[in-house]
Formats: C-alpha cells, sequence, structure tokens
C-alpha cells in the first residue's frame, strides 16, 4: 500500500514539475528571442517600471520589434539601448552573463514604416533595430527566417515572453499558448486593421491556467510562433492586458523588412516605404578629414588691423641692405671698384623706398629699377675721372716730345751742312 501511494504522489510531482518546465524554455530552444532595454534606470515603460521590450533577430545585425513609442514614457535618443540575445533569465539588475552564451550589443539604428504616426503607434507598431556590431551565431544566438503567412486563425499558436516569477522582480524566458481568433473588427476590437494584424483570446499556460493581468508589461515586440514560424509581433494597447490581444503580422511588412534590413530607405523605390533614425550617430566622414588635416600656414597678409600697424624704420632698412647687397653682386667688378659700398649703403638708408610703409620687401620689378639707379650712377663716377685737367696733362706731354724731335733734327740738319762746306 505504501509503495502505491509513492508511485502515485511521484507521479503527481512529475507531472506538475512537467507542466511547468514546459512553460520555461531552455536555452537554445529559442535563439532568435531578445529583448532590448536601457542601461539607465531611470528610463521607464507606460506601466512604471523599468524598460523592455521583446525583439527578434532577423540578420546578425538586424532585430525586429515594436516601436518603442508603444512601451516607453519618452524618447531618449541620447540614451544607450542594448539588445541582449540568448537569456533565459533577467535579474533586477539585467546582470550579463557571458559565460551562459549571452551576448549583448548597442543599437545604433531604428528604421520605422515611412507611414508611422506616433499618435496612432499602434497601426504601424513594428520596427528594425540595427546594432553596431554583428551579433555571434552560437547554440544559443542565432537568426531566424520570416514566415510570410497570413492567416493564423487555424494554426496551433504560441508566444515568447519573460514573465515574472511570483513574488519576485526576476523574469523567465516563457512559452504561452494563444488561441487565436476569426479576424473581425467584432472579434478583435476597434484598434484592429484588416489584413495587417491578427488577434487571439487570453493566453494560457500548458497546464490550463490564465497568465497573470500584467503579463503583457516588458513584453511587446515579443514572437507570435504558429507552426514554428514567427509570423507577428505581439502589441498591447491596453495597460490591463485584457482581451482580445493584437498581433502586427509581418508577411504586410516584407517591402519595409527588405528595404530596411538591405539598408536601402534613401533609394528611390524604398524612398516611402521607410524612414531612418540614426539613434547615435557616428562621426560624418568630414568630422574625420578635419581633425586629420593639417593647419593651413596663416597667409602673410591679414585683414586684421595689426597687418597694417607700419614696422619699424630699422628693420625696414635692413631689409632694403640685404637687397642692394643683392643687387650689387650683379654689378661688374671693374665698376665696384669706383663705389664705395658703405657710401651706397648710407645713401640708401635717406632715400625712400617703395612700399617702406608696409614694411614688405621689394618686388621683382622695384629690385630690377634699383639695379639700374646704381649702374648709372656707377657710370656717372666712371666718367667723372676723365677730367679735362687729366686730358690738358696728357696733350702737355705730347707737344713736349714733339719739340725734342724738332731740335734733333734741326741738329741733324746743321751738322750735314757743315760736312758739306
Amino acid at each position: 500500500m505504501k509503495i502505491k501511494l509513492v508511485t502515485i504522489f511521484s507521479c503527481v510531482i512529475f507531472l506538475i514539475v512537467g507542466a511547468f518546465a514546459e512553460d520555461e524554455i531552455k536555452r537554445g530552444i529559442y535563439p532568435f528571442m531578445a529583448f532590448i532595454y536601457y542601461q539607465d534606470e531611470t528610463i521607464l515603460g507606460l506601466g512604471g517600471g523599468r524598460f523592455l521590450q521583446g525583439a527578434v533577430l532577423v540578420r546578425p545585425s538586424f532585430l525586429i520589434s515594436s516601436s518603442p513609442e508603444s512601451t516607453i514614457s519618452k524618447d531618449p535618443l541620447s540614451k544607450t539601448m542594448l539588445a541582449r540575445l540568448g537569456a533565459t533569465v533577467i535579474d533586477h539588475k539585467f546582470t550579463l552573463n557571458e559565460d551562459e552564451d549571452e551576448q549583448e550589443q548597442e543599437v545604433i539604428q531604428i528604421t520605422q514604416p515611412f507611414e508611422h504616426d506616433s499618435s496612432q503607434w499602434w497601426l504601424t507598431d513594428i520596427c528594425l533595430l540595427k546594432t553596431l556590431e554583428p551579433l555571434v551565431a552560437t547554440n544559443a544566438v542565432h537568426f531566424t527566417q520570416l514566415s510570410t503567412k497570413q492567416e493564423a486563425a487555424d494554426k496551433a499558436c504560441h508566444i515568447l515572453i519573460y514573465k515574472k516569477k511570483s513574488g519576485t522582480d526576476v523574469r523567465v524566458l516563457t512559452r504561452l499558448f494563444v488561441e487565436m481568433l476569426p479576424t473581425s473588427a467584432d472579434n478583435c476590437g476597434e484598434h484592429f486593421v484588416q489584413g495587417a494584424m491578427a488577434c487571439a483570446a487570453d493566453q494560457i499556460t500548458s497546464d490550463g491556467i490564465l497568465a497573470s493581468t500584467d503579463f503583457c508589461q516588458g513584453n511587446n515586440g515579443g514572437p507570435l510562433i504558429c507552426d514554428n514560424d514567427v509570423i507577428a509581433l505581439q502589441t498591447y494597447i491596453k495597460d490591463d492586458c485584457k482581451a482580445p490581444h493584437l498581433y502586427q503580422l509581418l508577411s504586410p511588412r516584407k517591402m519595409f523588412l527588405d528595404c530596411g534590413i538591405d539598408e536601402q530607405c534613401g533609394k528611390e523605390h524604398c524612398n516611402h516605404v521607410c524612414s531612418v533614425i540614426q539613434k547615435d550617430a557616428p562621426p560624418t566622414p568630414t568630422h574625420r578629414l578635419t581633425e586629420t588635416t593639417p593647419t593651413e600656414p596663416e597667409t602673410t597678409e591679414s585683414p586684421t588691423s595689426e597687418a597694417t600697424t607700419p614696422v619699424e624704420p630699422t628693420k625696414t632698412i635692413e631689409g632694403m641692405e640685404s637687397t642692394e647687397n643683392d643687387s650689387l653682386s650683379t654689378l661688374s667688378s671693374t665698376t665696384l671698384t669706383t663705389i664705395s659700398t658703405s657710401t651706397i649703403i648710407a645713401d640708401t638708408s635717406s632715400k625712400s623706398w617703395p612700399n617702406e610703409r608696409d614694411g614688405r620687401k621689394m618686388n621683382d620689378e622695384e629690385t630690377n629699377a634699383l639695379n639700374r639707379t646704381v649702374r648709372v650712377e656707377a657710370k656717372s663716377a666712371t666718367v667723372d675721372e676723365d677730367t679735362p685737367e687729366r686730358r690738358s696733362g696728357t696733350r702737355s706731354h705730347a707737344s713736349a716730345d714733339n719739340i725734342n724731335l724738332a731740335l734733333f733734327q734741326s741738329l741733324v740738319c746743321y751738322v750735314f751742312i757743315c760736312v758739306l762746306s
């Protein structure tokens, strides 16, 4: 009898544990499941708790989720948003467990539908999130292919949420089964949009127990999975999480997803399909060039008043002396013998040189003019040496020689006459 009671008790325990084990997800079963949050704990969701939102990895660098406006009380674009993959448990400190294959990347870009309206965000409650670096594929982290299925009413479907453990702030990745409803305004409520949404009744656990009334808080953007395909995202408009619950179908958003993932939103064929918000824009190429380009040398002429201030005369004269010495070096050696260099320097110091008020060096034209002036002065000095007195002395010397020659000739004639006699 005791053996039978123990066996029955063990079976009951096994069934209970097994029922709850179906809800809590083991690591690696849904490697595409993600969540996004802010490092800043003061960024709150609409329910008053810390901001948290579900997401799905669809490419190594891209996730899909709900619009942050659906769950956040403000728009802190300057704050750091993070996406985490591979997590099955979230503690109150949002601790990253890298030893358990969890990965985290910063979100740097948000892509929304072109027609997105913040006042009616639920009509386009979908966005793409680009990470700073690609996520690394592991057993616990991997992207999923999106389904093009449009109907889910006749499918076996469930959602993934991070469910709070009773009496704690710890959240555990959990699967909730949903009963899909026929798509109509009567079944799905006033916010339902035919062709863009699906809807479901209250979520229940595997043991038939209804989910808690606050399960939707922090789970917007999580996946709706039907027949193992991600076909929609969770959208919760009311804070009380009452049914019917809405889901944004992905199949009508195929062009939006293609344009956003391929980063073609600025191209003509995607221009009216999506719009991009750079969350933390990196430096532009222009800024990088400004940082690396050497500073241009200052020009010699400046528009400031300091540039027009007269330079001291002594500095100007020294500049002129250097210019003149260069000019004098071009003259011939015979000309320089008649001119004293010190005399030229003394003479030039008394002249008013061109551009002396500017304090700048003479240009080539002015230098040539100075050379011509020096050559003329040198030539004049050479000519002045051939004075009338010098020419008179030369003629007197020639006349004396002629007189001596005449006297010699007369003496020779006289001797010849005496011999004849």
